[in-house]
């Protein structure tokens, strides 16, 4: 997002946009006028629909950016709430910790996607001339690549574009895994006081109220796009697997780039539907100490918040698309069955 205090900030999102244009046009270009084989042919499609998902996510993220910077400061002012509380705050910094490391370790494993697919392709096509050379993204290239300088030239073209790429990409998933990791935390926290306490004090019961409006407004802003990514992914992998395939056969050292590809194309759904399992998972274990506590012994005043609670938790609120979908492990079987 474009911050007002970081005028260069402008500059990079400008980029950004610019260069997932240039891939989207490239690969038009590869589809209409490329010609060659129906592997590379698949391979634009492929290329062609990453750059549909990420510019939908850019363009959604341009449109709610003011709703998503007061959803993030709403964030922001609820964990320095839930920090506060001595008691309980471990079950946020301990989540956090693993955040950090799920973050490093993902940011890794895709960062080093477009130098490790640029050393495979090179080897590819050192060892096999084909007609076409093996791109990271299967673009138009509106040059000859049979000499050096223009071969050299037209790879790290291709690979600078999927640098852009996955840094874009690279973003949307640490801030899904951001939401999800304080979602979870928040959750946990008052579930520890529900167990702990067997009652609610009117400061947890707006904490979880102010959770589940979070919850409703995520969904609002971000869960179309994570439909859409479960709709586009459930195509992506079966391009990078029908030349796979195809490559396997034919020992194609080429097989092992698409492996790579193939992973993290099916790892698209599973991130999103973990997540989602993941805070819906929480809702449901704060919906089971809220209905095996003590609550029928309160007080009418503590009883009564108790069952807002568990009337909220009857239907609770998850992390779904307008209840068309709800995002977790059993949607993200149908994707695997949808292969």
């Amino acid at each position: 997002m474009i911050n007002e205090n970081r005028p260069w900030s402008l500059l990079i999102a400008s980029y950004h946009l610019i260069i997932m244009n240039v891939m989207g046009i490239a690969a038009v270009m590869e589809l209409i006028w490329g010609g060659g084989s129906l592997q590379n042919l698949i391979q634009a499609l492929s290329a062609f629909i990453i750059y549909l998902h990420l510019n939908a996510k850019a363009i959604n993220l341009l449109y709610y950016e003011k709703e998503m910077r007061h959803l993030l400061n709403r964030f922001e002012t609820l964990r320095s709430e839930f920090l506060a509380d001595d008691k309980f705050r471990h079950h946020l910094i301990e989540t956090e910790s693993y955040l950090i490391k799920l973050e490093c370790l993902y940011t890794f494993l895709l960062m080093s996607f477009p130098f490790v697919s640029l050393a495979i392709n090179m080897v590819t096509n050192y060892l096999i001339i084909s007609e076409k050379p093996h791109l990271v993204f299967q673009i138009f290239i509106p040059w000859s690549m049979k000499e050096y300088w223009p071969y050299l030239i037209g790879m790290l073209f291709s690979d600078i574009i999927s640098i852009t790429v996955v840094i874009h990409y690279g973003a949307m998933v640490v801030l899904l895994f951001t939401i999800t990791a304080e979602l979870s935390a928040f959750l946990k926290i008052i579930q520890a006081r529900l167990e702990t306490q067997g009652m609610l004090d009117k400061e947890t019961y707006r904490q979880h109220v102010t959770i589940i409006q979070l919850i409703k407004k995520w969904n609002e802003i971000y869960s179309g796009q994570m439909y859409f990514e479960i709709l586009v992914s459930s195509l992506q992998p079966c391009g990078f697997g029908y030349t796979l395939i195809k490559d396997i056969s034919t020992l194609g050292p080429g097989a092992i780039d698409l492996i790579y590809k193939s992973f993290l194309a099916v790892g698209g759904p599973f991130i999103v539907c973990a997540c989602g399992q993941q805070v819906n998972y929480q809702i449901e274990k704060l919906h089971d100490s809220s209905y095996y506590g003590t609550w029928y012994s309160q007080n009418p005043k503590v009883r009564k918040d108790l069952l807002m609670m568990k009337a909220f938790s009857v239907q609770p609120t998850t992390i779904n698309y307008r209840r068309i979908t709800t995002f977790n492990y059993e949607c993200f079987a149908k994707v695997i069955i949808g292969y």
